[in-house]
């Protein structure tokens, strides 16, 4: 896989990561290239000499001390539980930083049916996270910093979308709430569909129900089942047992984990209940589809 390129390779902790996901919501699009950081505390860290700036949508989250930074002439302290969105191409330069200083960093694409928005935004977005951003965010930090390592499933990679995915969807919320102070109609509203494809990918291994998502999501049970069925077309019991079987699937096929082990990762009390579902919806047992797949792997 490739190495994510870096901006400033001497403190930055390096990923073997996919180059970029995408993530599409009716009209939006969002790329997520996997140039991003997770610091620890730096206290050697080198402030910017020069003025640079990027292709892309920029963030920095601040989770512990500040940094100073000049963009568009202003001087401005980040400080920890605040957030830097820098809109493409502006330019901007490090000046100082505490010596406690950690921060998380991503770089992104949004596009709008083939637009980009980025023209709708003010040169960059300073605000503090709110209790429930605060909370979420640097949960999902923490669950990125713990996935340092080169060898990464394809379940793996849809876990990380997942949690960059809900990262991204509190800077759209940011952003839409941005357009409507200013009335624009350039920048599309996040809805609630990848929120709820992301929580079943994050929490599927999990003894999750139709009253934990609902009220997750503060909506009634009655609510969040129409909800599932325009978001899905199928029920919370369909959407879960789809994602726990595709999971199981990736664990059959990439690692020697045993039948019982998947089941209880993949959410399942019992590896008979396990064995039983995965026959009835795949048409084989697990043993026999993962002989299969090892077979057809091998004779490519």
């Amino acid at each position: 896989m490739p190495r994510a390129k870096f901006v400033d390779k001497e403190y930055i902790d390096a990923f073997e990561l996919p180059s970029s996901v995408s993530i599409v919501c009716e009209n939006i699009t969002i790329d997520i290239l996997m140039d991003y950081e997770i610091e620890q505390i730096r206290p050697n860290l080198t402030p910017s000499l020069t003025y640079h700036d990027h292709a892309t949508h920029e963030i920095l989250i601040v989770e512990e001390g500040s940094f100073d930074v000049i963009i568009a002439n202003t001087n401005l302290t980040i400080k920890a539980g605040e957030v830097l969105l820098i809109k493409p191409h502006i330019e901007h330069k490090l000046l100082t930083h505490s010596s406690n200083m950690r921060r998380f960093g991503m770089r992104f694409n949004i596009t709008s049916s083939d637009k980009d928005i980025s023209g709708a935004l003010p040169p960059y977005m300073h605000y503090s996270l709110n209790d429930e951003e605060r909370s979420m965010i640097f949960h999902l930090i923490a669950r990125l910093r713990k996935s340092q390592h080169t060898n990464l499933s394809r379940l793996d990679e849809y876990r990380m979308k997942a949690e960059f995915g809900i990262i991204i969807s509190y800077v759209l919320e940011r952003i839409a709430a941005f357009d409507a102070d200013q009335k624009s109609e350039d920048i599309p509203k996040i809805n609630l569909y990848t929120k709820i494809e992301n929580y079943f990918y994050l929490n599927f291994s999990r003894q999750i129900t139709l009253n934990s998502i609902a009220d997750y999501f503060s909506y009634s049970r009655t609510q969040m089942r129409r909800i599932l069925d325009k978001c899905f077309a199928m029920s919370f019991t369909e959407k879960l047992r789809e994602i726990r079987l595709s999971a199981a699937k990736q664990y059959l096929m990439e690692s020697d984990m045993s039948i019982d082990k998947i089941a209880e990762k993949c959410g399942y009390e019992t590896r008979q209940g396990f064995e039983a579902m995965f026959l009835k919806h795949v048409g084989m047992t697990p043993n026999r589809f993962r002989r299969r797949e090892k077979s057809a792997e091998k004779n490519k």
